[in-house]
């Protein structure tokens, strides 16, 4: 090799030269941002769909990466456990939004949540 890594440029989908300490060239940045408009094109209708989609499993994550989180059994998204209601009898926790769409209806689980 002759001092130059060679990376993967995920924007454009091919290898890009990078230097020796891994730093990514100011162009990359360029061809991502105009592959993302391109991609923005051909999501046509379902592109804001997309987006919000991408946000919210974004903050999912950061919301399972405290340290008291657990999932809603029922929209399966992680919540700080103090917002979140625990059903003994069907064994699971509940969102408090999938708590008033079920409102007083059980909804039964094949396996049960522990308890925390």
């Amino acid at each position: 090799m002759n001092g130059n890594l060679n990376g993967h440029n995920g924007a454009a989908g091919g290898f890009r030269e990078r230097n020796a300490s891994g730093e990514r060239s100011p162009l990359d940045d360029v061809e991502r941002a105009d592959t993302l408009d391109v991609r923005r094109d051909v999501r046509g209708e379902v592109g804001p769909l997309i987006d919000s989609l991408r946000t919210l499993f974004q903050g999912d994550r950061a919301t399972a990466s405290q340290g008291n989180a657990t999932r809603c059994g029922i929209c399966y998204l992680h919540f700080p456990l103090a917002q979140l209601e625990y059903r003994e009898s069907e064994g699971y926790y509940v969102c408090a939004g999938c708590g008033h769409a079920l409102g007083a209806a059980r909804l039964p689980m094949v396996r049960r949540q522990k308890r925390l």
